[in-house]
């Protein structure tokens, strides 16, 4: 008799459509990155760039903490085969035992960091970001179930839920004067949000008791994943944790804003492109179909977007901050301009992790990340003391280094050529050309036009958006080549459905 049965759920009772879950995924991602910006649109005028610098130094110490937060619990639960309820309930213990030991290492280590870096508020952000951790163990396996029976509409509803909560407590208690302390309710509040509609919807379909009698599956997967997030995560926020002790906070959130600016792209874009890809290459794997010629696809497609949007936003970068953040920022342009360098070398091998996931060599991204990350922290800490350009143009030097590792890892694996990148990125290189070189002139034409930057900022827009079409028709860009097949289906559809 078996005493463990598989865990199931009602979403999970029928096999849901791949083109529904990708749309919701991407709908709620941008949703809440949407909500989000906005925002921080609002924050950035009611708080200065040394505020939010000392919430962002808080993050960056949360966010290595996090990296340990339920020891690979999660994902756990989306890969494996056989999903019992003890597995589950294992799951869940391990979350509990290792959010709650977070918790209270940063509970403890609070007021050492807020010496550390000279500022008496960096305590009490840590204690409120503690209370959120201990709310991993109630979210996180239930998202990880969630995500495992692909159902992603409710996973949007909670994502909207938790970032409209985010947003409206940070913005109105900032206005109330509270300062950074507003932005670690805002998040306090959008880990409130997601778990009370996971209990009022479906508290039934996830609720279990902790028992560890399964623990043994569980370690030596989240063992070897966690210590992969720790190396990336370090890396990641090292420059937060690094600029205050060199210059001040001003300058901490001042790269930050940069920083966030560039990021939308490949956090939002880039994750977009992640869930698609990993099961795209992992298919053409199993059936033995040329994974190279699929990579080398996938190259053309990211850098034919990423390449003129990161041109725009270099081109523009004083503008939208301007514009969108306020006069205070204007001093993140000139990093977001240089991060958009290193933004567009990232480009040329950001699917590269994906490939190597689906053909299963985790072991070869650890080893890159591992040379990586460190040299990031060391070129980081030797050009702190030169100014957040010299950080920035630290990041790019590492990005260089990381395509080159990573495509030598690639190259052991199908044989891929410098001479096959350059033939894939070709058409991109020129559609950048075609797009950003009308709006750089656009910009230097209006930058003393008008003292309002938002009528500059707008034909700059235009232009962009005008040179973009103009470039993907004349380079023949296979990102137009879809769009035009795309747009015949759409017509020849509501042909369709007119004539009936």
């Amino acid at each position: 008799m078996n005493t463990d049965p598989r865990w199931t759920s009602p979403a999970s009772e029928s096999t849901p459509s791949i083109q529904r879950s990708v749309l919701f995924s991407v709908a709620e991602r941008y949703s809440s990155s949407v909500i989000g910006f906005g925002a921080s649109m609002v924050i950035a005028r009611l708080l200065s760039p040394a505020e939010v610098g000392v919430f962002t130094v808080a993050t960056a110490v949360l966010a290595i903490v996090q990296s340990f937060r339920d020891l690979g619990a999660t994902q756990y639960i989306i890969q494996e085969r056989d999903l019992t309820r003890r597995r589950y309930a294992a799951a869940v213990a391990f979350t509990a035992i290792a959010s709650t030991v977070l918790a209270a290492l940063l509970v403890i280590g609070a007021r050492p960091v807020a010496t550390f870096y000279g500022h008496a508020g960096i305590a009490p952000l840590l204690y409120l970001l503690a209370l959120g951790l201990l709310l991993t163990p109630l979210i996180a396996p239930a998202s990880g179930l969630i995500q495992r029976s692909m159902d992603f509409p409710f996973l949007c509803w909670i994502g909207i839920a938790g970032a409209m909560a985010s947003a409206t407590v940070s913005v109105g208690l900032a206005w109330l004067g509270f300062s950074f302390l507003s932005l670690a309710w805002g998040s306090l509040a959008a880990g409130l949000a997601s778990l009370g509609v996971l209990l009022a919807v479906r508290r039934r379909d996830f609720w279990t008791s902790p028992d560890l009698k399964e623990w043994r599956r569980i370690l030596p997967f989240g063992t070897h994943l966690t210590a992969a997030s720790l190396v990336i995560t370090l890396g990641m926020q090292a420059t937060h944790l690094i600029i205050p002790r060199f210059l001040d906070f001003t300058a901490v959130g001042l790269y930050g804003r940069a920083q966030g600016l560039v990021a939308l792209l490949s956090r939002d874009v880039g994750a977009s492109v992640y869930r698609v890809l990993v099961p795209a290459f992992a298919h053409a794997h199993r059936n033995s179909e040329d994974v190279r010629r699929l990579y080398l696809k996938s190259v053309t497609y990211m850098t034919g977007v990423a390449w003129p949007l990161y041109g725009f936003i270099g081109i523009a970068a004083h503008l939208i901050i301007e514009t969108l953040f306020g006069s205070a920022w204007i001093g993140a342009a000139p990093v977001a301009q240089v991060l958009c360098i290193a933004g567009g070398i990232s480009a040329t091998w950001f699917t590269s992790t994906q490939v190597i996931l689906a053909l299963g060599q985790v072991n070869r991204i650890l080893t890159v990340e591992v040379v990586v990350q460190p040299t990031r922290i060391l070129m980081t800490l030797i050009a702190a003391p030169h100014g957040l350009l010299a950080v920035a143009a630290a990041q790019i030097a590492t990005t260089m280094m990381g395509g080159v590792l990573f495509l030598t890892q690639l190259r052991a694996l199908f044989d891929l050529r410098v001479g096959d990148m350059i033939n894939a990125t070709r058409s991109s290189a020129a559609l950048a050309l075609f797009a950003c070189l009308p709006t750089f002139l656009m910009q230097r034409l209006t930058s003393d036009l008008t003292p309002h930057v938002s009528a500059p900022l707008l034909a700059v827009l235009l232009t962009f958006g005008a040179s973009s079409v103009a470039g993907l028709w004349i380079t023949k860009h296979p990102l137009g080549v879809d769009l035009m097949r795309g747009m015949r289906k759409l017509l020849t559809l509501s042909r369709r459905v007119s004539s009936r």
